[in-house]
């Protein structure tokens, strides 16, 4: 997997020069334990981290109530941060080395953070920071999918049952889309004017119902993974392909799809 990296990186192009440095907070939903000193030692000097721990209510930043996985700690963050956001926020799980991010970059997120091109995540407005389809894409939750269907699958998309209701929950009158997919799994950056496009209350009407709903953690927070991308694009389907995002997103060039 190492010779994979080095040797895309010989076919990199900088297609896109950043003119300044934006502000950026890397926004970390993490346990108190969790060893995030990995982002010491990021190339920007620009990135400011704001860790909220989901477990420890005497932290700096923290959540409400340890519910909803990651989910909880990002929409805390847009709620607690909302008119002091910087340029660019960048949302994370707490360790270094996690399967969510690409092979491509050696399944590391400060490899992942140091070839970032910022300036795609300013004309995108908002960036899934996982490249691969798998469990995820181009064609994932299906709304109407429910436990008694004989195509739900309790491994691999526990949540997809539930998918309906939350939509409507969380987002009412909404079009409800059939189809919801995009790359897994909350690892993502958005800018401070996407953010602000949500109303702040939203973000707060989420965080409630995460804490007070009937779903277990690992089901509300899965059910965040498939909805970031219409929170803030109301785009049912964002599935660019892998190695046109590995270009734009990192840098990571190769000619063709098949390379």
């Amino acid at each position: 997997m190492v010779w994979i990296f080095l040797h895309c990186s010989y076919a990199v192009t900088d297609f896109y020069q950043q003119t300044s440095s934006p502000s950026v907070h890397l926004v970390l939903s993490t346990l108190s334990f969790n060893d995030y000193s990995w982002t010491k030692n990021l190339s920007s000097q620009n990135y400011k981290v704001i860790p909220y721990m989901v477990d420890d209510q005497n932290a700096q930043y923290h959540t409400p109530a340890n519910q909803g996985n990651e989910a909880m700690g990002h929409l805390t963050y847009m709620y607690d941060f909302y008119d002091n956001l910087p340029d660019i926020s960048i949302f994370l799980h707490g360790q270094d080395y996690v399967w969510h991010i690409d092979g491509a970059l050696e399944y590391s997120t400060a490899k992942s953070l140091n070839r970032l091109d910022l300036t795609e995540v300013l004309r995108r407005k908002y960036m899934n920071l996982r490249i691969s389809w798998d469990i995820a894409n181009p064609n994932w939750m299906n709304t109407s999918i429910t436990i008694d269907s004989p195509e739900f699958s309790t491994k691999l998309k526990g949540e997809e049952p539930y998918m309906k209701d939350a939509f409507e929950a969380l987002f009412p009158g909404d079009p409800l889309p059939e189809i919801l997919a995009a790359p897994c799994c909350s690892h993502f950056a958005v800018t401070r004017d996407t953010i602000r496009s949500v109303p702040r209350e939203r973000y707060q009407n989420a965080m409630s119902w995460l804490q007070n709903g009937y779903m277990s953690s690992s089901i509300s927070g899965r059910i965040w993974e498939h909805l970031w991308h219409w929170l803030f694009l109301k785009r049912a389907v964002d599935c660019l392909d892998e190695h046109a995002a590995l270009c734009r997103n990192y840098r990571i060039c190769f000619e063709s799809a098949g390379d």
